[in-house]
């Protein structure tokens, strides 16, 4: 089983040694990682893994349309070469409790795409990393937000993938088959605590480019910090176990 993840990545070296040991759980064949400019350290951290692509992406700071067309073209090059792959943000960590049997389950079921079940992941304090856990099994809260996104499918079957503006839709082509059972999807989002949470967002809305404000993309990242406490706050009530629920299926 071939399975290559796309992603972008600006300035994560916080997030990325779990990132990383999430993809190697996955059974992640090869990784290429277009590097928007980072200037933290995270190019040399991917650098060290042979089996990390990395690859220079510039778009100037955050615009959704430049993003939006990258996404929309990037897994191609993997036709014929991959059996799935993995289209996602670098703070969107796919889960398969069941690991390569899912992929298997799909492929001999004949299913060429997923929307993974999507759950936000929320810590009161920033997780330590600790080599062989997973960022879940240390910091053990999320919640489920509706709000999915389609990073999952078979290049060699869908045509093209058509995804709108920030990703969380799409209008795939081609043989459209869908799977919907044990693969997981957690968002890391900045949420490693409150203030952390805060110094990213702030971060983000510096690099949101004109275009993006000129649509009102990016909105979020301009909310006062009241509103960013209370949707955090908001947050932690909502939030399960979620290491224990993937413990038990």
């Amino acid at each position: 089983m071939v399975l290559h993840l796309y992603t972008m990545c600006y300035n994560e070296i916080d997030i990325l040694p779990f990132v990383v040991d999430y993809w190697k759980k996955l059974g992640v064949s090869k990784a290429i990682v277009f590097d928007n400019e980072s200037t933290d350290g995270s190019v040399e951290y991917l650098e060290k893994y042979d089996w990390i692509d990395v690859r220079r992406f510039y778009s100037k700071g955050c615009n959704d349309a430049i993003l939006r067309k990258f996404k929309n073209e990037c897994w191609k090059e993997s036709r014929g070469n991959a059996d799935f792959v993995i289209v996602c943000d670098v703070d969107e960590c796919l889960i398969s409790p069941f690991g390569m049997k899912t992929f298997e389950e799909m492929k001999n079921g004949g299913y060429t795409i997923c929307s993974p079940k999507w759950y936000e992941f929320i810590s009161e304090e920033i997780p330590i990393y600790k080599e062989g856990k997973l960022l879940h099994e240390i910091s053990e809260k999320a919640y489920f937000n509706e709000n999915g996104k389609t990073v999952l499918f078979n290049p060699n079957e869908i045509k093209d993938i058509n995804y709108g503006f920030g990703a969380h839709k799409c209008e795939p082509t081609g043989n459209v088959s869908y799977y919907d059972k044990n693969i997981y999807l957690l968002h890391i989002a900045r949420r490693l605590s409150l203030e952390y949470m805060i110094k990213k967002y702030r971060e983000a809305n510096s690099r949101n480019s004109f275009t993006n404000k000129m649509y009102s993309r990016g909105i979020h990242y301009t909310f006062s910090e009241k509103k960013l406490t209370d949707n955090y706050e908001n947050g932690l009530k909502m939030s399960i176990n979620f290491n224990k629920m993937i413990s038990l299926l």
